[in-house]
């Protein structure tokens, strides 16, 4: 919780620098903006408009909100993987300097699993391995973010994963049956806006991209 309180007011003056600039970012269409340039696999979603910083802020509010609400020790997992110039990786972080955070390359030859959702799930399947062995976890809760919303759909217990890609619903049965036996139901997959200063998905990325 306490990084979030210190980067909400970094937004907000960078927020607030921005505005100053609008005005001649519209008289100079030439000029860029600041887009973070995301490995992706095939298959992934199609490219969006580029968020204004004032819609940046807001889902980083609402995120901080969602956040703030979770039972206090809830333990809170980003996920993160990509596609590269044919080199692959992801990450997965627990929280400033905690045991647990990783970053490694991957490897799918298959074409198949090279998919985005794919390669999401495996990082978050490691994720959970690695809570799973560490002594210190108790039975807490656990809430997992990505910003794979294919992710979030195929992991929801509520519904039969379903998706073109068989090798997407394997892996998806898998991480559910691994939720169930191992952590008994009490974990959440949800999604968060990839990329936008979330200080959690913008250290997976980090972590995913030296993988590459």
């Amino acid at each position: 919780m306490k990084w979030l309180l210190r980067v909400l007011p970094r937004l907000r003056k960078k927020q607030s620098t921005r505005k100053q600039n609008d005005a001649r970012i519209v008289d100079n269409p030439s000029r860029s903006v600041d887009v973070i340039e995301v490995p992706r696999a095939p298959g992934g979603s199609k490219e969006k408009r580029e968020l204004t910083p004032d819609e940046k802020l807001e889902k980083c509010d609402m995120h901080a909100s969602e956040v703030a609400k979770l039972d206090w020790n809830c333990i809170l997992i980003y996920t993160d993987a990509g596609d590269k110039d044919g080199k692959r990786g992801m990450a997965g972080w627990f929280g400033t300097g905690h045991r647990l955070n990783f970053g490694e390359p991957l490897k799918a030859t298959h074409p198949k699993m090279k998919h985005s959702e794919y390669l999401e799930m495996i990082a978050v399947q490691e994720a959970l391995n690695r809570l799973s062995q560490w002594s210190d976890y108790c039975c807490q809760p656990v809430m997992i973010f990505t910003d794979n919303e294919q992710v979030v759909r195929l992991l929801d217990p509520s519904k039969e994963p379903t998706c073109q890609n068989e090798y997407a619903v394997r892996k998806a049965k898998e991480i559910r049956a691994l939720i169930l036996e191992t952590f008994h139901d009490r974990v959440q997959v949800r999604h968060v806006k990839g990329h936008i200063g979330i200080p959690g998905n913008e250290k997976a990325l980090v972590r995913e991209v030296r993988q590459m």
